[in-house]
């Protein structure tokens, strides 16, 4: 259980990273094209050093029915958050005061998070979750090794430049922004919750189509 969270902090460090870079290149480039994909450095950091990021074991609960793959999901969350909120923190403390546009433009954004009806977080985290489940399962199954980093990179880049909601990297965001209150928790509640969804779909139709067939 203690390496399951320690996994997942490790996981929140890595996204945290991939958020602080998207957001540094968005800042140079005046551009959200580059940063997005830029993003991606967090994910592949987590799919080679097997770090425990939620968004991306939920998509396979389903294939383990063992009791406590919850509680691994839960601990492993706690770790993500708690990752992001110590990146957040450090770079807060770090830059805040020398790069006052890139944290006007931060907030700018988590306003726009915060203020956006629930269901148009729900749709945006939804389908950020099924990037997500098409990424890591594309890195599974890709056997050519640059095959898997280019669909790994095309579904992460591609999610945060269509500005899908994911649930990790916004608690960095949060954290870096020093929201902390009640709408940023309801808001952030959302976003897992329609995330695990979304990443669940495609298994979910997988086992239907399955069954069909026997």
């Amino acid at each position: 259980m203690i390496k399951t969270l320690i996994k997942g902090i490790l996981a929140g460090i890595a996204i945290s990273l991939g958020g602080w870079l998207c957001l540094r290149a968005n800042a140079v480039m005046d551009n959200n094209f580059v940063g997005s994909f830029i993003f991606a450095a967090g994910l592949i950091l987590i799919v080679n050093f097997d770090f425990y990021l939620y968004t991306g074991r939920i998509c396979y609960l389903f294939d383990n029915q063992d009791k406590k793959n919850w509680l691994h999901l839960l601990l492993g969350l706690l770790g993500n958050l708690i990752g992001c909120i110590i990146m957040g923190l450090f770079m807060r403390v770090c830059f805040k005061d020398s790069l006052d546009s890139l944290f006007a433009s931060l907030e700018g954004m988590i306003n726009g998070k915060l203020n956006a009806t629930w269901y148009v977080t729900a749709i945006k985290s939804f389908l950020c979750g099924m990037l997500v489940y098409l990424a890591v399962e594309g890195f599974k199954k890709i056997e050519n090794n640059f095959g898997k980093y280019v669909v790994l990179v095309i579904c992460i880049g591609g999610f945060v430049f269509a500005g899908y909601e994911h649930c990790v990297a916004n608690m960095f965001y949060y954290a870096l922004g020093n929201s902390y209150d009640f709408t940023t928790l309801i808001t952030l509640l959302l976003c897992v919750l329609f995330n695990s969804v979304g990443g669940l779909f495609i298994p979910s139709l997988n086992i239907i189509m399955n069954r069909i067939k026997k």
